[in-house]
This record gives C-alpha cells, structure tokens and sequence, in this order.
C-alpha cells in the first residue's frame, strides 16, 4: 500500500531564506543558473544554518555494506551498499545538504533504468560516477527540492511525457502492469524517482521507501506527490553528492570524505 503526504511544508528548509547581495540571487538557488548544482546556503549565508545538514559531522561518503533483510530482493541483490544513512520521514538525516549537485542521467537516453530501492542506492555508492567520487541517493527533502527546482536545471528530473520513459515503460510493459505508472494500454501515466528515505509504520528498518512523483502538468493530481512504495517496488533513481564551497570554489567529496574534487562550472 502506498502512503501520501502533501509537498508543502515538508522541506527543511527556512522560509526566511536570505538575499544574495551581489548577485542578486534569493536562496534556494541554481548555482550560476544553469548547473545541476543547487544551493541553501554558502558564504554569502542563506537558508537558516539550524535548517541544513552539517556536512563536516556527517559527511555520508563512507560507503557501507550490509546484509539485505528484505525478502521480496534478497535472492537477486543479498548485500546492500549505501552512503546514505536509512532514516524516517521526521528525523534529522532527512535535510538538505548546504551544497549539492544532482547527476545526470549517464551516457545516452537508453541509460535511464527503473530500480528497486536497494539496487538504487548501491547504484549511487559503486556504480554511478568514478571510484573516487562520493555519489549517494537524495533525502526526500532533498528530492522535493530538486522537484521545486527541476525546470531550471541543466539536466532535469525527466516525466512521463519524455520520450526514453515512454520507451522504457513501453519496453517494459509487463512489469509495470499492476502498477498506476502506465494505463491498460502501456501508456505511461507518472514518473516516481526514490529517495533514501524510510517509511516505517511498523518500525520495519527496510519497510517503504518514500518516492517522489515527477509528473507533467498534464498528470496534475500526481506531479509533485510524496509516496511511500515498497523498496522492491520499481521507480527511477538520480544520484546527488554533497558539495563544498572554499575560496569561492566549489569542491565535491572523495570516497575517503575529503572535499578534494573540484567542480567546474
């Protein structure tokens, strides 16, 4: 069973966000306006600093492994391999890093695949990026974000209207036909992408995982909706990574936790 909350008022961040003098720019914003790289807070201040995520105490790149308890997946994937904590909805893990960049969908538009949460986050932590890089999957408050922001990103979060999820759930017809993601006729209705988030109810520690829906305008009722699938249900996955600003430069974690990796604009 799903379980539904309303976007508004969910995200950690403050509504007293501040004004970015000489740039001109109000935070949240898209760093140089055209990136993936989204921005809270950063040397000139910005969303209330109690409100972000303390990157140097918990810099989630340790990458780590464990044995799956989920029944439903623990044939084709026994071990899990994360770098983001597993959290609920209400606790404190569940914010915004101050910097982060979100990853683009790798190679060609045949590379956009649908996963099951525990596949999705060992995709971020061993296979998304290079071995030295520290990708992992967003909060839900950070993918509730990155859905407020998606229209201004350079490469956004991708609906049901956009031609490699029409083909992939064309593709893929069978496995989603129990689903509401396509209709009868394997027409695709919505388009729900994972977050690191739990659902527990029932204190389950893998229980559901909460999703965020990335619908067009035309699937009104589901754009920006907050779901809770099962982990071995199938949704999208986009990797993020937590980025840091020094000598107004911005810099991306190693796998050691060390903000060595420059980013470029």
């Amino acid at each position: 069973m799903k379980k539904q909350i309303a976007i508004i008022g969910v995200l950690c961040l403050s509504a007293t966000a501040g004004l970015k003098a000489q740039e001109g720019f109000r935070y949240p914003y898209i760093y140089n306006g055209n990136t993936n790289i989204i921005v809270s807070r950063d040397s000139q201040g910005g969303v209330k600093e109690g409100n972000i995520r303390d990157v140097a105490k918990d810099p989630w790149v340790t990458v780590k492994t464990t044995s799956n308890p989920d029944p439903d997946t623990q044939n084709e994937t026994p071990t899990i391999t994360y770098v983001t904590p597993i959290h609920t909805e209400t606790d404190a893990e569940n914010c915004v890093a101050s910097i982060f960049e979100v990853g683009k969908v790798p190679g060609d538009e045949g590379a956009l695949v649908a996963r099951p949460a525990v596949t999705s986050s060992q995709y971020c932590a061993r296979e998304y990026g290079t071995n030295e890089e520290a990708w992992r999957m967003p909060t839900q408050r950070e993918l509730m974000l990155i859905y407020v922001m998606n229209d201004q990103l350079d490469s956004p979060l991708k609906s049901e209207q956009d031609p490699a999820v029409k083909d992939y759930y064309s593709k893929h017809q069978e496995e989603f036909s129990d689903t509401e993601k396509i209709d009868a006729d394997g027409n695709a209705l919505n388009t729900f992408y994972w977050s690191a988030t739990r659902y527990t109810p029932d204190g389950d520690v893998m229980g559901d995982a909460w999703s965020v829906c990335f619908s067009s305008p035309k699937q009104a009722t589901k754009s920006g909706q907050t779901t809770g699938y099962a982990k071995a249900t199938l949704n999208f996955v986009r990797c993020v990574r937590d980025i840091k600003e020094e000598g107004g430069k911005l810099y991306a974690a190693d796998k050691e936790g060390n903000f060595t990796i420059e980013v470029g604009e």
